[in-house]
């Protein structure tokens, strides 16, 4: 694909390209209703307005990992692709699945473009602070696998007492962390994604069960 093709890269664009079947597979995704007998051109503007609403965007790239974080947030404001390791690819995969990036695989290497509606969105994060909680939430996320590795599944409350003892400059409440409450139509509102970064919701369940079901998203998720 020339360089040139790679840049004029917008979602709807992208939505265009799929076929029916994935677009209906993109909609279950995000649970969308009412996909159901749509033309490809309806389903393109039934999940448009969802992909690109700034409360899913903010909820979405909360779950990616910091490693592959640093080359989303790299194509936010490149002018060319961004050239990116295939070891930490998962997450930019995962996000062209949903037409938020546009990928192009190599043997070693890929190259990612950011579509230009996603880029005026992460304009308007680095201008409210999402930079500094998305900061935040990498930390306690790169802490809790550290302390799952050490001791094996724990509970919430084991590990935000761990935790403020080691990070006494960054204290958390079990009941106040990082996220706010899940709210009406947000992204991925239905399914167990919605508790990430928000513990209200699961209050006996321990850390590492919760985290594995962002592992598509995560580099550093390993599973047996």
């Amino acid at each position: 694909m020339k360089n040139n093709e790679l840049m004029s890269v917008s979602v709807r664009g992208l939505l265009s390209n799929q076929t029916v079947a994935k677009l209906v597979s993109i909609a279950k995704n995000i649970n969308i209703k009412g996909y159901s007998g749509k033309t490809k051109s309806a389903l393109v503007e039934l999940i448009y307005p969802r992909i690109t609403d700034r409360t899913f965007l903010e909820d979405l790239f909360l779950i990616c990992d910091h490693r592959s974080w640093e080359y989303i947030l790299t194509s936010s404001t490149d002018s060319s692709p961004t050239q990116v390791p295939n070891i930490v690819l998962s997450p930019c995969e995962a996000l062209a699945e949903l037409c938020l990036l546009q990928c192009t695989k190599g043997d070693s290497c890929s190259f990612i473009v950011m579509p230009a509606e996603i880029k005026e969105v992460f304009a308007q994060f680095s201008a409210d602070g999402y930079m500094e909680r998305k900061a935040k939430a990498d930390l306690l996320d790169r802490y809790a696998l550290a302390v799952t590795h050490l001791y094996g599944l724990i509970r919430q409350d084991e590990f935000v007492s761990i935790f403020n003892v080691h990070t006494p400059d960054q204290q958390l409440h079990l009941h106040g962390i990082l996220a706010p409450p899940c709210r009406k139509g947000a992204p991925l509102h239905e399914s167990k994604e919605r508790d990430l970064y928000n513990w209200r919701s699961t209050g006996n369940c321990d850390y590492i069960n919760w985290r594995s079901h962002h592992a598509k998203l995560s580099g550093d998720l390993e599973t047996g």
